[in-house]
């Protein structure tokens, strides 16, 4: 039987007070609980309610048309979403309640819905305006029982709530929602009717369909670009409203290529370009939701590839006048400068050596026995920049102690100084000589020793040292800051042998401990130290003694400990 519905407006005024579409909270019995929820009869007759979790252990549900039950069944928790096929208990124009029931400890809880079954919505359309708001359109029919239609949207389709809802009256078919309360994003967009049945808010019929929404996002601004050896890095300010740019550049035609389309970040790095060459890029920032796109408008900046000198050639080691190991290669037309970079056994990745405008570098603080890998770069400056050869030299690798032999023991043992007194004072230095000139020095002079022990004083340089092994092959296995004597107490120069020891020299109030004698009464021993233990003249790394060698305590122990009677003890 046609039944037809005359819109009231004090009705009207009453459903909108009452409706609990999607996130509202209606107050009912003490059992009802208060959960968002979105119900509709979908387009095969389902009863359809999305609802928030109440109950931990799940649910049970009961369909009922007027007080009999026609329908029952049990709801995992969790599933958010029941859709009720009625079957033949199916029938149109009827109102249903669904009561959704907590199991459990919260089976006194219970959520009812009421649904309205019929055929009475039809072409839902949507429509984008060029300012980016949405025009929602149906169809209601002549003979529509509702009185109220709510048009929802969420960008979760699983979500109990809308983030965005509008309703009208029975007497409208059309609904705008302005640009300004959308995201870029996909929606599912919901059409739902409504009515007021003896006092309930009852659902009807509800259309569901997906929606991809895109605003045209604002222009890129803050172009800049960092121009490398061959390559380009772009970047740009973030514009707030964009998913992502569209980049592409421009060919010898004019016309321009895509690099890159919905780009993610505000930097791009394009690889390949000429040098000498002038390019254009554009950028453009981009919305994009499924398969709409946006585009703003774009930004143009403009290139010029440098003109990058070629890779030196073959690398040469040699030796310079005072013994350190020296690269050379040939010149490079077009290159400024060259930049060494070197690599060591122990080490991940090539690190910066030295920069020169020569055509050769010496290679100071090498490790004698690492093994180390050189290769050089040439360098071209162009707008300020510094861009290096887009490949390097051929890697030269040596281990210095291998590649310096005899003369390089010969010029490395020149490096060495020694002592010099004047009337008043004692030309010293501080500065430590390299490890491998302390090791060139006792090669190339060939010292020997009764011992497996050689110790050498560097009186200029105020540095002990103490060899292990024997003629030709000694390893450098301790040094320490010593203090010599001065101008008016000379540190006797030569070659001597640990002649005694005596466990120390003692006074009334001081001591000397753990003294090695190698010449006389000149000898190795402690700093002067108080009888209770401590430090009477502190002074070490300077003359300041009466011609003994002072040293730390444990220094001192040691050579008393360790280095036998007959080890040759170099004094120069």
């Amino acid at each position: 039987m046609e039944r037809r519905h005359q819109a009231n407006p004090a009705v009207l005024c009453l459903v909108l007070v009452m409706l609990f579409l999607l996130g509202c909270s209606v107050r009912i019995k003490a059992a009802e609980v208060k959960v968002n929820h979105i119900g509709y009869v979908d387009s095969v007759g389902r009863l359809v309610l999305k609802y928030e979790d109440f109950s931990k252990k799940g649910y049970t549900w009961q369909v009922y048309q007027k007080k009999v039950c026609v329908k029952k069944g049990r709801q995992v928790s969790g599933a958010k979403t029941l859709a009720v096929n009625l079957g033949d208990k199916y029938t149109k124009d009827t109102i249903y309640k669904l009561v959704l029931c907590g199991r459990g400890k919260e089976n006194k809880r219970k959520l009812t819905v009421y649904y309205f079954t019929g055929k009475y919505l039809n072409n839902f359309m949507i429509n984008q305006s060029s300012s980016g708001s949405l025009n929602f359109r149906w169809n209601n029919g002549e003979d529509s029982l509702y009185q109220v239609f709510a048009v929802g949207l969420t960008s979760d389709p699983a979500a109990a709530a809308f983030d965005i809802q509008v309703r009208t009256d029975s007497s409208k078919s059309s609904i705008d929602i302005p640009g300004t309360k959308l995201a870029t994003g996909t929606y599912q967009v919901h059409l739902i009717s409504l009515l007021n049945h003896k006092g309930k808010a009852v659902f009807g019929e509800g259309v569901v369909i997906p929606y991809d929404y895109a605003t045209e996002p604002g222009q890129v601004i803050g172009v800049n670009s960092v121009v490398n050896a061959d390559s380009v890095t772009l970047s740009w300010n973030a514009v707030s409203d964009a998913s992502g740019y569209n980049v592409s550049q421009q060919t010898d035609t004019g016309a321009y290529v895509d690099i890159a389309s919905n780009q993610q970040g505000t930097s791009i790095t394009i690889p390949k370009l000429t040098g000498g060459k002038i390019y254009r890029f554009k950028v453009a920032a981009v919305n994009a939701a499924g398969t709409k796109v946006s585009v703003g408008k774009d930004a143009i900046v403009q290139v010029t590839m440098p003109k990058i000198a070629s890779a030196p050639q073959k690398l040469l080691l040699d030796l310079d006048k005072s013994g350190s190991i020296k690269i050379r290669w040939s010149t490079v037309p077009d290159a400024d400068f060259y930049h060494l970079y070197f690599k060591t056994t122990d080490m991940d990745d090539y690190r910066l050596f030295g920069t020169t405008k020569e055509t050769e570098k010496v290679l100071k603080n090498l490790s004698p026995d690492n093994r180390y890998a050189i290769k050089v770069y040439a360098c071209t400056k162009s707008q300020g920049q510094v861009y290096e050869s887009l490949t390097s030299s051929p890697v030269k690798t040596f281990v210095p102690s291998q590649y310096m032999g005899k003369n390089q023991w010969k010029m490395l043992a020149l490096k060495v100084r020694s002592v010099h007194y004047g009337k008043s004072r004692v030309t010293y230095t501080t500065k430590k000589y390299p490890k491998e000139v302390r090791l060139a020095f006792v090669h190339y002079k060939k010292y020997k020793s009764k011992t497996k022990y050689l110790i050498w004083v560097s009186l200029y340089t105020q540095q002990c040292n103490i060899f292990e092994g024997e003629k030709g092959n000694w390893k450098l296995i301790r040094s320490f800051d010593i203090a010599s004597g001065t101008a008016e107490n000379r540190t006797p120069t030569g070659t001597y042998q640990i002649q005694y020891k005596e466990k120390g020299w003692y006074y009334n109030y001081t001591k000397e401990l753990y003294v090695s004698h190698y010449k006389g009464r000149n000898a190795f021993h402690t700093r002067p130290l108080y009888n209770d233990g401590s430090v009477c003249s502190p002074a070490i790394g300077r003359p300041v003694s009466h011609g003994c060698i002072r040293c730390y305590n444990e220094d001192a122990r040691f050579i008393y400990e360790e280095c036998p009677v007959g080890t040759t003890v170099v004094m120069y």
